[in-house]
């Protein structure tokens, strides 16, 4: 519980696909560069349940998706659809977003998070 007595309930991200956790990957662009994909930690709403969860990937767009979707979500987000992306924060590997959602999560604090959402993550 946060300090104002409401529930927040933060899980751990699971991949919906082959790709571990979203599918970051290195690539090149069409010059041939060597191009390093990010990876995020994203923020969603659901007003449904009144609830925040905290995850990261390497693909928002399609982690979105697998939240949304009831035939593939077999995970407690389920019950929240349809949510809202209200954050993607940016990094530049997958150790960085890991670092970074665990301690937002290690918060506990629906405050924190709105804190988050309107300001920015500054760790």
């Amino acid at each position: 519980m946060d300090r104002e007595g409401s529930l927040v309930r933060l899980s751990r991200d699971q991949s919906e696909s082959g790709s571990p956790r979203g599918g970051a990957k290195a690539s090149t662009d069409s010059v041939g560069f060597f191009v390093m994909d990010q990876y995020y930690v994203y923020i969603l709403y659901s007003e449904l349940i009144d609830k925040f969860y905290v995850g990261q990937t390497g693909d928002i767009d399609k982690r979105l998706l697998f939240h949304n979707d009831s035939q593939r979500n077999n995970i407690w987000t389920k019950r929240g659809i349809p949510w809202v992306l209200k954050k993607a924060i940016p990094f530049n590997s997958r150790a960085e977003a890991l670092k970074a959602e665990k301690f937002i999560k290690s918060q506990k604090s629906r405050k924190v998070i709105l804190d988050i959402i309107q300001n920015g993550y500054n760790k």
